[in-house]
């Protein structure tokens, strides 16, 4: 089953990117807030290799650092203009389309059975199998 990853960009402006696997490379959304509300405005930008389903650290060039905010698996299509996945992960759950609403990146997250989506622990920011917390770490 592929897997997917929702990663905190701690960087300017911070933001979260909502990746999943889609053949050699992950399709990728970005969010200004946690994504798992519908009706959400979200922007599609380049994919993104496969290694940042496992990877958390600095982002090349001094410019901030990454965390995983959610990871799991879905089940579901990725389309030039829309995403369906039915997630089951640590924090997103039930099925979610990604639609493209303009030209050229502007796309909005919306439940696709909304009884069965939802959000756990939403106001929870860590990602429990995360090795850092949301502020930096020293570097050793």
């Amino acid at each position: 089953m592929p897997r997917y990853v929702v990663l905190a960009h701690h960087t300017t402006p911070f933001h979260y990117d909502l990746m999943l696997e889609h053949g050699d490379v992950l399709a990728t959304w970005s969010f200004d807030q946690p994504p798992g509300r519908d009706g959400q405005a979200c922007r599609r930008i380049k994919d993104h290799r496969k290694v940042y389903l496992e990877y958390e650290g600095e982002i090349s060039g001094g410019r901030g650092w990454v965390e995983r905010w959610d990871e799991g698996t879905y089940e579901g299509a990725i389309g030039e203009d829309a995403a369906e996945a039915e997630f089951s992960g640590g924090k997103l759950a039930g099925r979610w389309r990604v639609v493209r609403v303009e030209e050229p990146d502007a796309w909005e997250l919306r439940q696709a059975a909304a009884r069965r989506s939802q959000i756990r622990n939403p106001r929870s920011q860590r990602n429990p199998r995360s090795q850092r917390g949301l502020r930096p770490q020293p570097k050793p």
